[in-house]
């Protein structure tokens, strides 16, 4: 309703709104993939240890006591009653969210490269980096003077419109595969 009314849209919202889609679905394609139950668990405890290392720097930050260690060991313990999984190698550094998004892309029709390179252009104009509103954003010329031109920097429709694309494909796979994985034969 408010782009109706406006008839505009904002300039970085539906980016910064798309990146979370992106990551969201990303992350579920990245965890429902794997055609090993085992490695699907796997990467569901390796997400537990970054949650871990998450909280933990909150609690850092906040002045309060880590409750790190404890966490692993737990992650550990679940880990342990699977003989595939290797305890240890599960409670160290994760991947990174850039990772679990190539990956993700990979696991299906999108490929990494158009997952990868929305979403990095998403989250860089989240962070007001100036590739990502000089490549994702349409500018009009509004005046120009000797050494000067000011510039008026919108939301592109066409892009908007593409990113979105990409969070819906990852949505829809993720749908797909946990459908498929939630079926009795598959687990």
């Amino acid at each position: 309703m408010l782009i109706q009314k406006a008839e505009s849209l904002p300039t970085f919202a539906p980016f910064t709104l798309c990146r979370a889609a992106i990551e969201g679905g990303a992350v579920a394609v990245w965890l429902l993939a794997p055609q090993s139950r085992d490695e699907r668990i796997r990467r569901r405890l390796v997400l537990a240890t970054q949650n871990a290392f998450d909280a933990d720097g909150a609690l850092k930050v906040m002045g309060k006591p880590s409750s790190l260690s404890k966490r692993l060991n737990e992650i550990r313990a679940v880990a342990s009653k699977r003989s595939a999984l290797e305890p240890d190698l599960i409670v160290s550094r994760p991947p990174g969210l850039g990772r679990m998004v190539s990956e993700a892309g990979d696991a299906f029709v999108l490929g990494s490269e158009a997952a990868v390179v929305s979403w990095k252009a998403c989250s860089g104009l989240a962070h007001g980096r100036q590739w990502a509103s000089v490549t994702m954003l349409d500018r009009d010329e509004i005046e120009r003077m000797a050494n000067e031109i000011n510039v008026k920097m919108t939301a592109s429709f066409r892009n908007v419109l593409s990113v979105t694309a990409i969070a819906v494909a990852f949505s829809i796979e993720a749908r797909r595969l946990f459908d498929l994985r939630s079926s009795r034969h598959h687990l």
